[in-house]
């Protein structure tokens, strides 16, 4: 009876033992030459070396048991111990289905490596010049590579390292999805939303995006994997409690960036003055916002400055700036005629037509009546260079005008000019008049006595680079001989609406004459390339001299017919639709225009 029970005892602990070995142990295959100590602790031996085959041990401990019993006497001790002495049975294993046990949790893992690097590939090779996405891709793919090299080490530790290789499969699972997630990001962010919807997503938001997203991956790896999170939350409250306190300032600005992407205040490309800082938006990043001034410098201003500070956005509501500029005129000089140079002065290309420049009186002072001009442009880069436009255009039309602008200090100069060097002075001025009369074809046929009293009649005007002379269409009495500078003759295209350069002039020439004659319409645009000075012959100044010799009328007429036949010449040369050009004026009308137009 003693004996069955015995038998019993061992076949049991036997069942007990065999599933737990074998299933989570392997042993080496039994060697002939082993030591004695490794035949009497085959479970110790077998945890040395586990990746040999498995134990199995019931029946023979039983038949062993029984012939050791016949030998000597049961002791009770020994009852409820184990048998020193257990046979092995080798079943061995071979290489690759080592490997393929140690590849199998890596498989899924190498699939969604190698789809999404040759996701990446692919966008980097349909967007190769597109920097941003260039710059974005590179990350994503250096973590997919980085991953394959720790897979590699993952499988290799399973065969040489069975401590470090938990820490190493987990390691490799958080590059793994760092990298998918960034992959992700670029394609649903930088493809989908900003290239295909053309919607701009701020880099803290995308920023913000991923960091949640790999935080909750990583939670579920370390859950799945068993480790306790509890202790690591604990300790990160401490942990957060000393960086928070020691890191105020830049926690600050990252909690001032947020807010700033949820209200958005400005975004990337804005113009926005803070402080005395005034630049473009580049970047509004965790901690700070990046500028980039007038000078071509990028500064980087905290965002916990800007949220304290007050801000402005000059390119909202509408990207519009208004600019002023402030100029004292004298008190003689009527107040509703330098309203009409200054707002003249703001005709300008980059200056907008809506809203229209005003100009308004802002105070009367000691030496002056001091005006402010009002004006709207759009390019805020060049808002400096408009500015300088338009004081130039300004002192141009003021000096024009004979309008002075007058300052508080007073220089006093006290000279004796005779009067002979008074006249010598005028005489010069005459003579250089009667020059440029001379170089003007139809004037010839007056004599010196006409040319003398047209010549003390011409006005010296000057004109500052890109001004506009006179507009085509415009009605016009007056002459203009180039004495200084040079301009361009343009002429607006019928087909295209666009003004066409037909010509360039110089020193010596002369534009306007039949406007002076016939007073017609101007039927080309003039407008300076360089500072240039004019002498200006208006029609009123003709009336006299005409109306005393008569006979000059069909001289002028003649030359003037002939001058006109050859503009319309060229003039054909530059126009796109031939059906539009005017043909000229038949014999005698060009006479009869200028008798009407004098009253002859």
């Amino acid at each position: 009876m003693r004996r069955v029970l015995i038998a019993l005892a061992v076949v049991a602990v036997g069942g007990i033992l065999i599933p737990i070995v074998g299933g989570a142990q392997t042993t080496a295959p039994s060697d002939p030459a082993a030591s004695d100590e490794t035949r009497r602790h085959p479970i110790a031996e077998s945890r040395r070396q586990p990746h040999n085959s498995i134990v199995t041990i019931a029946r023979r401990s039983v038949h062993s048991i029984e012939i050791r019993q016949q030998r000597r006497s049961p002791d009770t001790r020994e009852f409820f111990i184990v048998p020193p002495q257990i046979p092995l049975v080798d079943l061995p294993v071979t290489a690759l289905e080592a490997l393929a046990t140690q590849m199998s949790p890596l498989w899924s893992q190498l699939v969604v490596a190698f789809v999404f690097l040759l996701l990446l590939y692919m966008i980097r090779r349909v967007f190769p010049r597109v920097p941003s996405i260039q710059k974005r891709i590179r990350r994503p793919q250096q973590l997919l590579l980085v991953y394959l090299i720790l897979a590699g080490s993952v499988l290799m530790a399973g065969f040489y390292w069975p401590s470090g290789h938990r820490l190493l499969h987990i390691t490799s699972l958080f590059v793994l999805l760092m990298g998918t997630i960034q992959s992700l990001t670029v394609i649903v962010v930088d493809i989908f939303l900003e290239r295909g919807q053309r919607t701009h997503v701020p880099v803290i938001l995308r920023n913000v995006t991923v960091i949640v997203i790999f935080s909750v991956a990583a939670v579920v790896v370390l859950s799945r994997f068993g480790v306790d999170l509890t202790g690591i939350l604990t300790g990160s409250i401490v942990v957060t409690a000393i960086v928070g306190f020691s890191l105020q300032d830049t926690l600050g600005s990252i909690a001032s960036g947020l807010a700033i992407q949820l209200e958005r205040p400005y975004v990337d490309g804005d113009w926005i003055q803070f402080d005395s800082v005034l630049g473009r938006v580049l970047e509004i990043n965790w901690r700070s916002t990046q500028l980039l001034t007038l000078n071509n410098e990028i500064v980087v201003i905290p965002n916990k400055l800007i949220t304290t500070e007050r801000l402005v956005n000059l390119s909202r509501p509408e990207p519009i700036l208004r600019r002023s500029i402030q100029v004292g005129l004298p008190y003689s000089a009527p107040p509703n005629e330098c309203k009409e140079i200054l707002v003249a002065a703001a005709q300008h290309p980059l200056v907008l037509d809506d809203p229209k420049p005003r100009a308004i009186v802002m105070d009367f002072s000691d030496h002056a009546i001091t005006y402010t001009l009002y004006f709207f442009i759009r390019d805020i880069r060049n808002q400096e260079f408009i500015d300088d436009k338009v004081r130039t255009n300004l002192w141009y039309r003021l000096k024009r005008a004979n309008i002075d602008i007058p300052f508080p200090i007073r220089d006093i100069t006290m000279r004796e000019i005779s009067e002979a060097d008074e006249a010598l002075k005028v005489r010069k001025i005459i003579d250089e008049r009667i020059e440029a009369l001379l170089q003007i074809p139809f004037l010839r046929p007056l004599n010196d006595t006409e040319r003398e009293e047209l010549a003390d009649s011409i006005q010296s005007f000057h004109y500052g680079s890109g001004e506009t002379i006179i507009h085509q269409g415009d009605e016009g009495d007056s002459l203009f001989f180039i004495r200084s500078g040079e301009v361009e003759v343009l002429i607006i295209d019928a087909q295209t609406g666009r003004p066409r350069r037909v010509a360039l002039l110089g020193s010596g020439d002369f534009f306007g004459e039949m406007s002076l004659m016939t007073g017609q319409r101007r039927a080309a645009t003039i407008k300076t390339l360089t500072d240039s000075e004019f002498y200006v012959i208006e029609a009123r100044s003709f009336r006299e001299i005409l109306a005393d010799h008569t006979a000059i009328c069909t001289q002028i007429a003649s030359i003037l017919e002939e001058r006109q036949q050859n503009l319309e010449v060229k003039r054909q040369e530059y126009t796109t639709n031939p059906v539009e050009t005017n043909h000229p004026a038949d014999d005698g009308s060009v006479l009869d225009r200028i008798r009407q137009f004098f009253g002859i």
